[in-house]
């Protein structure tokens, strides 16, 4: 299984925020040390001990005393430590991870930061993914970097057959951009950070360092990238108000013209309509003083029918397919949330302006106003405004 660069831009944010936290919290207590790999003999009891003690009198736990044992773990678990004692420490072990010297060294170094992390302050009862995460990261940052990386991955040989044996909560990539994150950080010459690391951790850390040149240096303590940092993010600043301007721009046509547009041709269109209601309930009314008038009032009528109608008709789907290029496109870029129903359930009439509530989820409503009488149709329904998944797709035809 190949190694591979893991390493996303969330993930340089989430390692950034960790590293700032615990700057801010435990950063003068810190002696930018680190602590370099020694041997020891992980089947002996003495020798393990010791192992345990060493790293705990370098992270200032000297006052605890830790009892190390062998005890099979849950699947995916290579440790465990007991937290609610005060003076003796109990740690657990996965059998195992005794094969590996180097992977002990890298799980007593993630289970005795969880009891530094207990005693400053920083460790959450309830320990999820992301706070087993931090406690790597926090390991690294105490000066157990070197024991954490070479204990991360470790490649045997069997004839051709190659096994790699894997610790820690995240890659060892990822541990190295740490590491070298908090070298930079603390200015630490090449040879004190590379001493003591295994040869393939050197040159990941290499590979990492030509891949993310941009964080893995010291250039973040001069004026001079500091000047440019700012001049950088007054331009991603302005950029990025330009084009916030552009879209308030767009706003405000779409508001004041279209919209305006849209909200006038309703209410010519629904006085019409209203006339037409009228003249048709005349209709059924004749006119037997003079028929004459009757009968032209109905060819009237008929006009207006066959001529009114349809140019109300051709003016409503020019606005309704402007709509629905207008709702694809917002559909398409997930921008907004699905409506909902309760949304079209209150109307107002479009003669005299009087707010009604009608039944929700209907198709086809009948409106009638209770103040003036007019009559006209409603969908209350949500139809055709789900999500499936700026203006010059809008206006098309």
């Amino acid at each position: 299984m190949e190694e591979s660069n893991d390493i996303k831009n969330s993930d340089i944010k989430s390692f950034i925020d960790k590293l700032l936290f615990l700057e801010s919290k435990i950063g003068y207590k810190n002696t930018c040390s680190f602590l370099e790999p020694f041997n020891f003999e992980p089947m002996n009891t003495i020798s393990l001990q010791s192992a345990a003690k060493t790293i705990a009198d370098f992270i200032g736990l000297s006052n605890f005393t830790f009892v190390i044992g062998k005890t099979k773990q849950t699947k995916n678990t290579a440790g465990h430590i007991d937290l609610d004692n005060e003076k003796f420490v109990f740690i657990e072990i996965e059998p195992k991870q005794f094969l590996f010297p180097n992977a002990v060294l890298s799980i007593l170094s993630h289970e005795l930061t969880h009891k530094y992390m207990q005693v400053n302050g920083l460790y959450k009862k309830n320990i999820d993914l992301d706070e087993e995460i931090f406690t790597d990261i926090t390991a690294i940052y105490l000066g157990l970097g070197k024991l954490m990386v070479n204990g991360a991955r470790i490649e045997t040989l069997d004839g051709s057959q190659k096994t790699v044996h894997t610790i820690g909560y995240i890659s060892r990539m990822k541990m190295l951009f740490v590491y070298r994150l908090v070298c930079s950080m603390r200015k630490t010459h090449r040879g004190d950070f590379e001493k003591g690391l295994n040869w393939d951790g050197i040159q990941k850390l290499k590979y990492l360092e030509s891949s993310f040149p941009e964080y893995l240096n010291e250039d973040f303590y001069t004026n001079e990238k500091k000047k440019e940092l700012r001049k950088f993010y007054m331009k991603k600043i302005r950029d990025t108000q330009t084009e916030l301007s552009m879209i308030n721009k767009y706003n405000l046509y779409v508001e004041k013209l279209f919209l305006n547009s849209t909200e006038n041709f309703l209410k010519s269109a629904h006085s019409d309509l209203n006339q037409s209601l009228i003249e048709s309930q005349l209709l059924a009314q004749t006119n037997q003083l003079n028929p004459h008038y009757d009968f032209l009032n109905t060819i009237n009528c008929f006009w207006k029918a066959n001529s009114n109608f349809s140019e109300i008709n051709q003016e409503s789907k020019k606005y309704s397919q402007c709509y629905r290029n207008i709702l694809k496109t917002i559909q398409s870029s997930d921008l907004t949330d699905n409506p909902e129903s309760e949304l079209f359930r209150v109307v107002s009439c479009w003669k005299c302006g009087t707010l009604m509530r009608l039944p929700k989820d209907n198709k086809y409503v009948v409106a009638i106003c209770p103040k003036c009488n007019y009559e006209f149709v409603v969908d209350t329904t949500i139809e055709g405004l789900i999500k499936r998944g700026f203006l010059s797709k809008i206006f098309k035809d």
